[in-house]
């Protein structure tokens, strides 16, 4: 019951409620840009952009694409990016939500990341359907991460960033399973607390954040991270075969592992949207599912003195046996 219960949430179909994430909806997108491989600098990635900015055209969004050619000594990095903004009623700051278009040479990136960019691009018009929120939502669209482009570094140059209080990251590692918020900013309280309290259906420890960083691996989100962005970045991981290669196509990317993607935007947005955003930092907390969705949160601060109270109490047990 509880694996059960930690799987990815069941997708929506086409004629969900206009206000709702539909999968089946995102898919569209990710079917349409997903034709072929699109490495940054490409012909191929040159229509994914024509797709993001024209659908994002079409909702009536507002929006810039900025572009940038520089070489690194070795190489020339076509480096780029979409913003779109929801613009609130009466904000009081931004959350901004990033996934990276391009793919590698050596599959159509359908999963990684475009589940991501359809993920936000549903998102946009789920959120233009509801009630408006009270703080801005910012979308970055970025290019290059997979030659570690500085796509990131555009977005924060941008004036709207200013306003840009915490950060969702999306990526993946596989074609399916559930979405994990696997790694965070630091003084990450406030974020954990509100992830917590959202409608996003989190799946998270803090284990896995001390895991990660320690690997050798990286995302869009570590640009933030490093400036200093509260925030936390979300993937998933199953079925890692097809990761970066062909296999990585529409016909493998499971529509609950998009649907979930949805959930954390949505239910983050509906969360931070409309509380003031003045300040997002926290001390770090320590954090878990129990069953499901739900999460226990508790200052790091407690974490020795839990180990201590526990190791305690199995050494008295040991002994009184």
């Amino acid at each position: 019951f509880a694996w059960w219960m930690s799987l990815a949430p069941w997708p929506l179909p086409e004629d969900a409620p206009a206000e709702a994430f539909s999968a089946g909806r995102a898919l569209k997108h990710i079917q349409a840009m997903a034709v072929e491989p699109h490495p940054g600098g490409s012909h191929a990635n040159e229509r994914v952009y024509e797709h993001i900015a024209g659908t994002l055209k079409e909702m009536g969004v507002e929006m810039t694409v900025e572009r940038q050619i520089a070489s690194n000594g070795r190489r020339i990095e076509h480096n780029g990016a979409i913003l779109a903004r929801l613009p609130g009623t009466a904000s009081t700051g931004a959350l901004a939500v990033d996934a990276h278009f391009d793919s590698t040479p050596y599959g159509p990136g359908a999963a990684d990341d475009l589940s991501g960019i359809a993920a936000m691009l549903e998102s946009i018009r789920a959120l233009k359907a509801g009630p408006p929120l009270m703080n801005d939502i910012i979308f970055c669209f970025v290019d290059e991460e997979e030659r570690g482009g500085g796509g990131p570094d555009l977005c924060m140059r941008h004036p709207w960033f200013q306003d840009v209080r915490a950060v969702l990251g999306l990526e993946t590692r596989g074609t399916s399973g559930p979405a994990l918020m696997f790694e965070t900013g630091q003084d990450n309280g406030f974020v954990i607390r509100q992830l917590a309290q959202s409608e996003s259906k989190p799946r998270a420890t803090s284990i896995m954040f001390d895991f990660y960083d320690r690997m050798p691996f990286g995302s869009d989100f570590g640009s933030y991270k490093r400036e200093g962005f509260p925030g936390l970045n979300v993937a998933y991981i199953d079925d890692f075969a097809h990761y970066h290669t062909k296999l990585d196509n529409p016909d493998n990317v499971s529509l609950a592992s998009v649907q979930h993607h949805g959930c954390y935007i949505l239910g983050l947005a509906h969360q931070l949207g409309n509380m003031p955003l003045q300040e997002c930092r926290a001390p770090n907390a320590i954090y878990f599912n129990t069953i499901g969705s739900h999460m226990v949160v508790y200052p790091g601060s407690w974490g020795l003195p839990i180990t201590v109270a526990a190791a305690a109490l199995f050494a008295g047990c040991s002994f009184s046996g």
